[in-house]
């Protein structure tokens, strides 16, 4: 059996090969490969923590950090009703309220993702490209009185392109025939957290849903300055599909 030569330049094809007699790419190495300078991207936009990421056969391979979004509420949304149900659809949808919006933390530039990806306007994330994202959520509910009680708390990652649930989180934090007002029962703050894994198409639109019962209360606050911004929502990409 005939060994490669060592380099091959082949003149009617524009393809170089190292131990490959015949390149099928511009540059086609039959053998591993040790780098001891830098890889170079062809925008000469790299930082610290990239990444080399695959594009599909037709287009370049690039350089990027991980896609990570995170979202806060940075006031509190106060002045809610005791009872979520009492909301259209039964639910609240988390940072609707103009005064007390989910704000974009990071630059888009260092994180890989597009501003419009967020809309503060909508209070919603829409996914730029189809892939395997994990979705992080925690929201910090507060009652406002010294007899009022939560009962439960529920927070939801919902799809609205779908029409489906991607994962809840419910806590019932007081029986419902119960009475107390203080012990350990009397429950007035409570952070529900939730994290999940899960599939998503692009162009697909996920929002932060809350739902929520407070005994004896005349209103509800979602805190978020008035508890180290505690109410947030995060989204990694771990894979394109």
């Amino acid at each position: 059996m005939s060994t490669p030569k060592l380099l091959t330049l082949k003149s009617d094809t524009n393809k170089v090969g190292i131990k490959n007699s015949e390149p099928n790419s511009t540059l086609d190495i039959n053998g591993d490969i040790s780098i001891s300078h830098n890889i170079l991207s062809h925008n000469n936009n790299i930082y610290n923590g990239s990444i080399i990421t695959s594009n599909g056969i037709s287009d370049k391979i690039s350089l990027n950090r991980p896609y990570f979004i995170k979202v806060q509420l940075l006031n509190d949304d106060t002045g809610l009703n005791p009872d979520s149900s009492s909301y259209t659809n039964g639910y609240y949808i988390v940072g609707s309220d103009n005064n007390a919006p989910l704000v974009k933390q990071f630059s888009s530039t260092d994180y890989n993702f597009n501003n419009m990806d967020w809309s503060e306007t909508n209070s919603e994330w829409t996914c730029p490209t189809t892939g395997i994202y994990r979705f992080t959520a925690q929201v910090s509910f507060s009652t406002t009185g010294t007899s009022d009680v939560l009962r439960s708390t529920v927070i939801i990652l919902y799809n609205t392109v779908q029409s489906e649930e991607i994962e809840r989180n419910k806590h019932e934090l007081q029986s419902s025939t119960s009475s107390s007002t203080s012990g350990s029962s009397a429950i007035r703050k409570h952070d529900n957290f939730l994290q999940t894994i899960h599939y998503v198409s692009k162009d697909d639109k996920v929002e932060l849903r809350a739902e929520w019962y407070i005994r004896n209360s005349t209103n509800m606050i979602i805190q978020g300055s008035s508890n180290n911004n505690s109410t947030y929502f995060i989204i990694e990409r771990i894979i394109n599909v």
